[in-house]
């Protein structure tokens, strides 16, 4: 199973990447930059206002003709969540009329994940080439590829705080 390698770095440091394209390994010639947010996922889904707090940017290294297949990627995965997402709330909402608010945001919460669980999985057996997780004072970069990770590992090495590169 091609799992995400991932190196941890304290929240507030600049991560130096390797001088290749993030996408194809050669050359870069250009930069991407991601945004990424710190806010709780849980807190933020039931109270959406939260999404609208706590982003920052990341720089990296790409090549010119990979930006549109790192971009499909990562937006296609993510607007297809939302559009499942969105799809389950619209079938899945009907039936629970009756219920109480908050009686009714947790079942079909608990539902909506259950329908969109295939697509997490997918995630997890087919990592994106690149992703980062922001949880309180860290930074999860996540690579598809191991060997770009462990040289990420090493330019960054006094801020790691986790590592699954082996170093």
């Amino acid at each position: 199973m091609a799992l995400s390698t991932d190196v941890t770095l304290q929240a507030d440091t600049k991560p130096r990447f390797p001088a290749k394209c993030i996408v194809c390994h050669s050359r870069p010639n250009d930069t991407i930059r991601i945004a990424q947010n710190s806010s709780n996922g849980l807190s933020s889904f039931f109270t959406p206002v939260l999404l609208l707090f706590g982003w920052s940017r990341v720089e990296l290294p790409i090549c010119h003709g990979c930006k549109t297949r790192f971009r499909l990627q990562r937006w296609g995965r993510e607007l297809i969540s939302w559009g499942l997402i969105i799809v389950a709330v619209w079938l899945i909402m009907p039936h629970f009329s009756d219920w109480a608010p908050l009686t009714k945001k947790i079942v079909v919460g608990a539902l909506v994940l259950l329908a969109i669980s295939p697509t997490l999985v997918a995630g997890v057996i087919w990592p994106r080439i690149f992703d980062t997780t922001v949880r309180g004072g860290k930074v999860d970069y996540e690579f598809a590829d191991a060997g770009y990770a462990a040289e990420f590992h090493e330019l960054n090495k006094e801020y790691v705080i986790e590592s699954e590169v082996d170093a």
